[in-house]
């Protein structure tokens, strides 16, 4: 039986999965090299580093994805399906944004033995929060050269993936353990 912990990085494990073929696919779109290779690295980061985490914490066989979690990844997919590089950076945003400002809130604010040590330290990393920057560097970029319909569709993207994200973050409180 799973806790709300284990429930939570199982569904981040799902997550994840499915948001580094995003980061793939914004990769394949990007219009510079620096940003092929800053997108098709943070999709390599994505599989090795931070599912590593999510498994050594949980089994992974067996797992569904839950509601909130497809309708995540479906957003995530629909808005690489579009072709808009500019709004599939947008819809990708918002992960970079709030596991950077959680890992930054909790930098040195716990101890060794914390149950979440090594994905806290993970997300408060210097490295993380660099290319949490530069993510949002990108976006800023393709925002400024997009046309205003491009830009509210930027902006409907990165809204609708920050509510998903606080969904995703609300889903275990409301899971049995």
């Amino acid at each position: 039986m799973y806790t709300r912990r284990t429930w939570y990085l199982g569904q981040d494990l799902l997550y994840l999965r499915e948001y580094a073929r995003v980061l793939a696919r914004a990769a394949a779109l990007a219009p510079t090299v620096d940003e092929q290779r800053f997108w098709a690295a943070a999709s390599v980061s994505c599989l090795e580093e931070e599912a590593a985490l999510h498994q050594s914490h949980v089994d992974p066989s067996g797992l569904e994805p839950a509601a909130s979690t497809l309708d995540y990844t479906e957003h995530l997919h629909a808005a690489s399906a579009a072709g808009s590089y500019a709004v599939l950076v947008a819809a990708i945003l918002p992960c970079f944004v709030l596991y950077t400002d959680i890992g930054v809130r909790w930098r040195g604010t716990f101890e060794a033995d914390h149950p979440y040590a090594d994905w806290l330290t993970a997300y408060g990393d210097e490295r993380f929060e660099a290319s949490s920057a530069t993510a949002a560097r990108i976006t800023d970029a393709a925002a400024r050269a997009a046309t205003p319909d491009v830009q509210a569709a930027m902006a409907a993207a990165y809204d609708r993936s920050m509510a998903l994200e606080l969904a995703f973050f609300d889903a275990p409180l409301r899971q049995r353990s």
